[in-house]
């Protein structure tokens, strides 16, 4: 008898274990779900310590080899690399591919997924031909696993596509981003947002090749839908308002090109925080108007800006910190002071070298 009340005593307890542990995963995935609301909204700042108490309930509760816990590490990943910590975004996708390897296999699309984000931080890291080579095997995963037609597949042609951009391979970058753009028209609709990214992406490259009134077409036409789906005071927003002041900068409108570009600025300060690249990226195209309109030490206060958080970020060894140089470099050859032009041109000529070993 006293065996017998025993283990149905050990039964209870185990009973209550098991429904304490049930208890705190589902509180860790309602943190999860909070933290991506947060992330999707754009504020990842906000969204960063949700992810951060989710991963820590379901590493002590259940372990890291569950589906559970890849779902947030990946989460808290992707915040990490929004927030331009890229470092730490690496080493989290690296270890997510790992477990997703052990727990499904290289052939299940989530181990695509990892690929995909990994391929992504690479190229925020200036290695881009180690980002195609990551985005092209997460294309073929998911061209095996949903036909070629699925928006998985757009989004790695669409990331495809922007590191060549990245390359100045311009025409393979428009071949990957309208293959894009076609499977994205047929799947989600013209209205959704990741259409209008990829409309903005070609935007960016008809502004490389020239053909400035087609890209103000396409970035306005992104705008409109962006501002329909994830409101005026996201990133991508921002992005697009970039676009569209370069445009008008290169077609000779320096006041609204002024105005997209500040518009910009505000958005990823409030977003992103000043330390964000996105943020330096921003001052740069507002020295850039600045330098076109003859204001030198206005673009000169706005690039040095650039460069000193582009450092912070990357080092002095990545082609954003070299575009910051050679834009420091354009204004004091307007200013004719040709001796720190050529101090410049040269500080980035070399940093491009240092790249392309």
């Amino acid at each position: 008898m006293k065996r017998l009340f025993l283990l149905f005593f050990l039964a209870l307890l185990c009973n209550v274990a098991f429904s304490q542990i049930a208890d705190s995963l589902k509180y860790a995935d309602s943190i999860s779900n909070v933290g991506l609301s947060l992330f999707k909204l754009g504020d990842y700042n906000s969204a960063l310590p949700y992810f951060e108490e989710a991963i820590l309930i379901q590493k002590e509760k259940s372990g890291e080899n569950n589906i559970d816990y890849t779902k947030t590490l990946n989460r808290l990943a992707c915040t990490y690399e929004s927030l331009g910590d890229y470092n730490k975004a690496l080493d989290l996708f690296l270890r997510l591919m790992a477990i997703r390897k052990n727990l499904l296999g290289e052939n299940d699309p989530k181990y695509a997924q990892s690929l995909n984000n990994i391929g992504v931080v690479y190229r925020a890291m200036g290695k881009f031909a180690k980002s195609i080579e990551y985005f092209l095997k997460t294309y073929n995963l998911y061209r095996e696993s949903f036909g070629e037609s699925d928006p998985k597949c757009a989004l790695a042609l669409d990331n495809i596509g922007r590191s060549y951009n990245y390359m100045t391979d311009y025409q393979k970058a428009l071949h990957y981003y309208e293959r894009a753009l076609e499977i994205r028209e047929k799947t989600l609709g013209v209205q959704h947002p990741d259409y209008a990214i990829t409309l903005n992406n070609i935007a960016g490259i008809y502004n490389n090749i020239g053909y400035y009134t087609k890209s103000l077409e396409y970035s306005l036409q992104a705008l409109e839908i962006q501002k329909n789906t994830i409101g005026d005071e996201h990133p991508d927003y921002a992005g697009t308002l970039s676009n569209i002041c370069y445009a008008y900068l290169f077609l000779g409108d320096n006041q609204n090109a002024l105005k997209y570009s500040l518009l910009a600025l505000d958005i990823y300060k409030k977003t992103l925080g000043e330390g964000h690249i996105y943020y330096a990226n921003s001052l740069l195209g507002i020295g850039d108007v600045y330098l076109n309109m003859y204001d030198y030490q206005t673009a000169l206060k706005y690039n040095m800006k650039a460069m000193e958080i582009i450092k912070g970020n990357y080092g002095e060894e990545h082609p954003d910190y070299a575009t910051s140089l050679n834009s420091i470099g354009k204004v004091y050859s307007g200013m004719g002071d040709h001796k720190n032009a050529l101090k410049y041109y040269t500080e980035a000529l070399e940093t491009r070298k240092n790249v392309l070993k």
